[in-house]
């Protein structure tokens, strides 16, 4: 079994600079439009039996997967498919174990963003 985590590149500064400026408008949208994609990616992801999603988050999802052979397309087409309907860039990180997918993460993080790091 594999733990993916795929998180949201720096939404979380965004929604905070537009609050700064009182712009709640803009926070506003920035938020929904990460839920649409996180809903997309849910639908995405759960399409496949091979994973199950584990908890999810404003900006990000914690799933396990439990197939053979865990492919790299897809974990792009997630990343795509994000940009797609937000604008906004999703890292994902692939552990054997919950603690080196969460390490995995913060690796991708350090290095930018649309990162793929533990595969």
């Amino acid at each position: 079994m594999k733990f993916i985590r795929h998180d949201a590149d720096r939404i979380g500064g965004e929604i905070e600079l537009a609050l700064l400026n009182k712009d709640i408008e803009k926070a506003n949208t920035i938020h929904l439009s990460v839920q649409k994609g996180m809903l997309f990616l849910e639908d995405k992801i759960t399409a496949n039996p091979d994973f199950r999603i584990l908890m999810t988050g404003c900006d990000d999802i914690l799933a396990t997967y439990s197939g053979n052979q865990l492919e790299f397309a897809f974990l792009e087409e997630l990343i795509k498919l994000f940009h797609s309907a937000t604008e906004s860039t999703i890292s994902i990180s692939v552990g054997d174990n919950l603690q080196e997918a969460v390490l995995n993460l913060r690796k991708a993080k350090l290095l930018g963003r649309k990162q793929i790091v533990g595969m």
